[in-house]
């Protein structure tokens, strides 16, 4: 019999699959839930069409991906895991132009699963790396032009 943390992280591998290795924006939405709520860094909202948006604006910046799981750990409906996201930057991101250039950032998810669905998505992610990946530099704010 499986267990209730082997059917979370399938849901989360086939969801992430279809987004990323299939990119099938219809197959992933097949396991989010129609009242999903995100949390993020820089951002929040709550449902589907919301979260399908999210999607295809990562969709349209990134190709080429491959996420590296390091650490899984489940409890009761939640999952958390550490893992590296590795793409090719072929589309605008936030104002910055494409480089085509591959880049690497680590992110942290929690994800709330409900009746097969990802009900709840908490993330943190890398974005300092990601920036100076894309060319960026940190800077004083004072000595900001």
């Amino acid at each position: 019999m499986e267990t209730q943390a082997a059917k979370n992280k399938t849901v989360i591998t086939n969801f992430l699959d279809a987004t990323w290795k299939k990119r099938d924006l219809d197959l992933a939405l097949t396991y989010v839930a129609e009242d999903v709520s995100y949390y993020g860094a820089r951002n929040e909202f709550h449902g589907k069409d919301k979260y399908a948006d999210m999607i295809k604006g990562y969709l349209s910046v990134f190709k080429d991906v491959t996420i590296t799981f390091e650490d899984w750990m489940f409890e009761h409906n939640k999952v958390f895991f550490r893992a590296s996201f590795t793409g090719l930057h072929y589309g605008e991101f936030e104002g910055i132009p494409p480089t085509n250039k591959k880049v690497t950032f680590n992110f942290f998810n929690e994800l709330e699963i409900e009746d097969g669905k990802i009900k709840g998505d908490w993330d943190i992610v890398d974005e300092l790396g990601l920036m100076q990946q894309f060319g960026l530099e940190l800077v004083q704010k004072e000595h900001a032009h």
